[in-house]
């Protein structure tokens, strides 16, 4: 694992140099780390802030006993 992302550094540090060349464009090697490359993202968030917060409130009342 920390050889790969060893190997993540060197490169995007050899490319965003030479990302110049190609108006700063490129010189991400990697969008994801080798180690997380199973993982699958976390999904979208769908819920409306109201709702984010009605949901954080409930859980709040579940916790304090009310």
């Amino acid at each position: 694992m920390y050889v790969t992302d060893t190997l993540q550094a060197i490169a995007e540090n050899t490319a965003v140099p030479a990302a110049s060349f190609t108006d700063g464009k490129h010189g991400k090697a990697m969008t994801r780390r080798w180690a997380e490359k199973d993982k699958p993202a976390p999904p979208e968030e769908t819920r409306t802030p109201e709702e984010v917060i009605e949901h954080v409130i409930g859980r709040l009342k579940e916790v304090s006993g009310n």
